[in-house]
């Protein structure tokens, strides 16, 4: 015979609930739900050729003084840094970092050469006008 009055106990075992002195109330049992986790991830992001033209650009302000390096340097900055513009990668301020500082070495190169020239002028006519 069974007591239509029983709950199940912890270890499965039932008790009346005249047994354990408290009225048997239906309690809602509550469920939390999992929160939907949202993965949201960034397109890869192409700049190898604007790094390389910054780098290449930064290289060549730093070797202009040796004005034949440098031309490689900066003539190799104009075209990563115009390859990248072409190509549309996404952080465009490396391409234009170093379009800028070729342009830049291209300015240095040139007054190092004209300073250079005009102090050989100088030091090569130095003799020929009796100082």
């Amino acid at each position: 015979m069974t007591d239509t009055n029983t709950t199940p106990n912890v270890d499965g075992i039932e008790q009346s609930a005249a047994a354990v002195g408290q009225p048997v109330i239906a309690q809602p049992v509550y469920v939390q739900q999992a929160q939907p986790i949202y993965i949201v991830q960034q397109p890869a992001t192409k700049k190898g050729f604007g790094v390389a033209s910054m780098v290449l650009g930064i290289s060549a302000v730093i070797f202009s003084w040796t004005a034949v390096f440098a031309f490689i340097l900066l003539a190799l900055a104009f075209i990563f840094g115009a390859v990248s513009l072409k190509k549309k990668e996404s952080p465009r301020g490396f391409a234009i970092t170093g379009l800028v500082l070729g342009s830049v070495a291209v300015l240095l190169v040139i007054v190092i050469v004209v300073i250079i020239a005009a102090v050989a002028g100088a030091l090569g006519s130095y003799g020929q006008y009796g100082h």
